[in-house]
C-alpha cells in the first residue's frame, strides 16, 4: 500500500493501515475476552517466550487468526507496555503485594521474566539462585516452589505428562498440575498412616501405601480398590508384573494381589522373623516369570514362584548383613552388604552362583544402577562408580559449599540422594540441602552445576520428569527445576 500525507489527512487512515504500509506484521490478541493489537516484533522480542513459540507456529501463520489466550486479563496492559519498552517499574512498585504476586505469575506464564527482571529483582534472587562468589552456576533456576505444607511430604511421583502426586504424613495424597504453573487440583484421603510410597500402574492408576494399599482412579479422583493385610501394616509394595502386586507386612506376611479385582491370589507362608520388614523396597525385587526374590535372615536370598507359593532357590550370600537387594539390567541379582567389617557388592547369576565380588573400601549409604550397567554408590561426600564387568572403580568427591569452608570441621556434610539424569550426568542432593550435578563420562568427571533449593535436610530426594525437568523435594516443599540448565 502506498501512503502519502494527503491520504492520512483526507482518508483518515488507521494505525493498522500505516503499519501495513511499513510492512510491519500486525498481531491481534484476545486475552480473557479483551482485544489488543500490537506487532509481532514486540511480542517476539524475548526469545523462548510464550509468544515466540505461538507466533512461530506454522498453524498460526497459515490461518492468520487472532491469538486467543484463555487466561484472566489482570494487568496485561502493564505486560504489553513493558514489552514495548516502556518504563513500568514505578507502576509495578505501586501495586499491593497480592497484585504484584499475580502479575509475577502472569509474567512467568508468558516466560517474560528476562523482560521484567528490573521490576522483580526480589523474585529473581529467590528463583534464579545467583551466587556472588560464582561458585554456583548462574543459569540454574527452578520454575516453581511449593511449600508451607501443614503435613510433611513423604513421597512424590509423576502420574502423567502434566501431573505429579505427593504423599503426606497425615495420610492424604495431593494431585498437582505442573504445566505452565503448579496448581493443586485434587486431594485424596483415606489412609490412616503416613503415605510413604506412591507407584504408578501401567493403566495409569495410582498405588498408595500408608498402612494399607489403595489403588486410585486419578481421573475420577476416587479409590478403586483397597488392599488390607489383616495381619498387620504393609511395609513394602512392588509390582510382580502388569497385573500382580506383591505386599509385605510388618508381621512377615507376603501376599500377591490382582490389581483388577483386588483379590489375594497368593499368600506365601513364612515363619519367625526371617524376612526384613522395613518400610521400602530395598529387600525385595521382581525377577519376572512369576518369581520374586526376598532377603531372609539378613544373609540369605530366597526366590519364590508366586504361582505355586514354593521357594525354588536359596542363595547364601555369606554376608553378616544385607543392606540392599537389587536387579541389574542384564537380569542378574546384586546385593550390597557387609562381611564382618568389610563392605562388598556381590553379583549373582541366574543359577545362584556369585559372578563378581566388588570391594567397596567403605560402608556405602546406598547404591544406584547406571544406564550403562555399572553401579554408583555413595558414602559421606564420596561417590564411587563400580564397573560390573571388571570390578574396578573410580570415585569423586562432592564439594563443600564455599560459604561453609571455614566451618568445615563442624559440618556433617554428606550425600543423601543420587539420581542419574542422562547417560553421562549424575545429580546428588547433600545434607545441607544443596544440589550438585556432575559429568561422569568415564575418565572425565567434572562438576557441571551447583544449585541451592533446600534448607539443611537429610530427607531431600529427587525424581526426573518425562519432559526432562527435575523435581526435588524435602519434608516441607518441592522445587521444579528446568533441564537442561544451559
Amino acid at each position: 500500500m502506498d501512503v502519502d500525507v494527503e491520504d492520512v489527512v483526507t482518508k483518515k487512515l488507521t494505525l493498522e493501515d500505516l503499519l501495513e504500509a511499513a510492512q510491519i506484521e500486525i498481531i491481534r490478541l484476545n486475552v480473557g475476552g479483551r482485544l489488543y493489537t500490537t506487532t509481532k516484533r514486540i511480542l517476539t522480542s524475548q526469545k523462548n517466550s510464550f509468544f515466540s513459540g505461538a507466533l512461530n507456529n506454522p498453524f498460526f501463520q497459515e490461518n492468520e487468526q487472532t491469538l486467543v489466550i484463555d487466561r484472566p486479563t489482570n494487568d496485561f496492559d502493564v505486560i504489553l507496555a513493558g514489552m514495548r519498552g516502556e518504563d513500568v517499574e514505578d507502576i509495578i512498585d505501586g501495586f499491593n503485594e497480592h497484585r504484584r504476586d499475580v502479575l509475577w505469575d502472569d509474567i512467568k506464564f508468558y516466560c517474560l521474566d528476562d523482560t521484567f527482571s528490573k521490576c522483580f529483582r526480589d523474585k529473581l534472587r529467590a528463583e534464579r539462585l545467583l551466587d556472588p562468589t560464582n561458585y554456583f552456576a548462574t543459569d540454574g533456576r527452578y520454575h516453581e516452589v511449593v511449600s508451607d505444607f501443614r503435613s510433611m511430604i513423604s513421597s512424590l511421583i509423576q502420574i502423567d505428562h502434566g501431573k505429579i502426586a505427593t504423599g503426606h504424613e497425615d495420610g492424604s495424597i495431593r494431585i498437582w498440575r505442573i504445566t505452565s504453573r503448579c496448581t493443586l487440583i485434587a486431594k485424596l484421603e483415606g489412609h490412616s498412616e503416613d503415605v510413604w510410597s506412591l507407584q504408578k500402574l501401567k493403566d495409569g492408576r495410582l498405588v498408595s501405601v500408608g498402612g494399607n494399599v489403595k489403588i486410585w482412579d486419578i481421573k475420577k479422583t476416587k479409590c478403586d480398590l483397597e488392599l488390607t493385610d489383616s495381619k498387620g501394616s504393609i511395609t513394602s509394595v512392588f509390582m510382580v508384573d502388569d497385573r500382580k502386586l506383591c505386599s509385605v507386612s510388618c508381621v512377615h506376611s507376603i501376599k500377591i494381589w490382582d490389581v483388577d479385582s483386588g483379590r489375594c491370589d497368593t499368600d506365601i507362608k513364612v515363619t519367625g522373623c526371617e524376612i526384613a520388614a522395613f518400610k521400602g523396597n530395598k529387600f525385595y525385587v521382581s525377577l519376572g516369570d512369576n518369581k520374586i526374590a526376598c532377603v531372609f535372615s539378613s544373609s540369605k536370598i530366597k526366590i519364590f514362584n508366586t504361582a505355586t507359593e514354593y521357594c525354588v532357590q536359596t542363595i547364601d550370600t555369606l554376608f553378616t548383613d544385607i543392606t540392599k537387594l537389587f536387579k541389574l539390567t542384564d537380569g542378574r541379582l546384586a546385593t550390597l552388604g557387609v562381611t564382618g567389617v568389610l563392605p562388598q557388592i556381590k553379583i549373582w547369576n541366574t543359577n545362584g552362583q556369585c559372578d563378581l565380588i566388588i570391594e567397596c573400601h567403605e560402608l556405602l549409604n546406598d547404591v544406584v544402577q547406571l544406564r550403562n550397567g555399572n553401579i554408583a554408590g555413595f558414602a559421606g561426600s564420596q561417590v564411587h562408580i563400580y564397573y560390573t564387568l571388571s570390578g574396578e572403580y573410580s570415585n569423586f568427591t562432592f564439594i563443600l559449599p564455599s560459604e561453609s569452608n571455614e566451618y568445615e570441621d563442624d559440618i556433617n556434610f554428606e550425600i543423601t540422594t543420587l539420581l542419574q539424569l542422562d547417560d553421562n550426568t549424575l545429580m546428588g542432593i547433600t545434607s545441607d540441602g544443596g544440589i550438585q550435578v556432575w559429568d561422569i563420562e568415564q575418565g572425565d568427571i567434572d562438576l557441571k552445576l551447583m544449585l541451592d533449593g533446600h534448607t539443611s535436610n537429610f530427607y531431600a530426594q529427587a525424581i526426573q520428569l518425562e519432559d526432562g525437568r527435575l523435581v526435588s523435594f524435602d519434608t516441607r516443599k518441592f522445587c521444579i527445576w528446568s533441564y537442561p540448565y544451559a
